[in-house]
């Protein structure tokens, strides 16, 4: 039966990708990943708390027209702490630290062609993988549960024409991790269990700038 799943999905990749006109190029990314813990109830005043990951990537795509691929690898120099406890906002930083971390996605899109434009919208998935995380002091870091993990992606990109068979790309997505790591989780359960109410949620965004050429 696995086998069998299998070549029905091959069969349908195959299918699309067939007579498609292909695309490929690669450029830079800026993006943020968010941490955001919610917790209120027990009397006490409500609290958000965020740790935000600031990054720059840099990567390449290749495009066969309703089906899209992306690597890039992200760097990310610090984090950054923000948040409110009964209203009241407040800000912090982690400066000195040092992420590095691949990441790979595979998304649907459907080109609408405006004028000498294409606009497209585009969902999937992504999943990332840290390759190194240390402190201030160059500690290592264990960034399972925060930096890694997968994704569902969704976005939105514009093909603008240059000249002959190339063209720039900007793209903007949004991802959310659809489930919890095990930390998370035991934050959450430990918050609950000391009589608060808690969420927590990952995502990101990422705007991207690419040069891409119609093969």
């Amino acid at each position: 039966m696995k086998k069998a799943w299998i070549l029905i999905i091959l069969v349908a990749i195959s299918t699309l990708l067939y007579g498609q006109a292909f695309s490929a190029g690669g450029g830079l990314s800026l993006g943020r990943l968010v941490l955001g813990l919610h917790r209120w109830g027990n009397a006490n005043p409500d609290m958000v708390a965020n740790t935000n990951y600031p990054s720059l990537s840099a990567g390449a795509f290749f495009d066969a027209r309703y089906l899209l691929a992306e690597a890039s690898l992200g760097y990310g120099w610090f984090d950054l702490l923000d948040g409110y406890i009964d209203g009241v906002y407040g800000i912090g930083g982690g400066a000195g630290r040092t992420y590095l971390w691949v990441e790979g996605s595979l998304m649907a899109k459907y080109p609408f062609p405006l004028g000498t434009i294409t606009l497209f919208p585009l969902a999937g998935v992504e999943y990332r993988q840290s390759l190194l995380a240390q402190d201030a002091s160059g500690a290592d870091l264990d960034m399972k549960g925060t930096l890694d993990g997968l994704f569902l992606l969704g976005g939105l990109g514009v093909d603008s024409p240059l000249k002959g068979v190339s063209f720039v790309r900007s793209i903007l997505v949004v991802g959310y991790k659809p489930y919890l790591e095990d930390i998370q989780t035991s934050m959450v359960d430990s918050l609950e269990s000391s009589g608060y109410s808690a969420t927590y949620a990952s995502w990101f965004f990422r705007a991207g700038f690419l040069l891409g050429w119609r093969l």
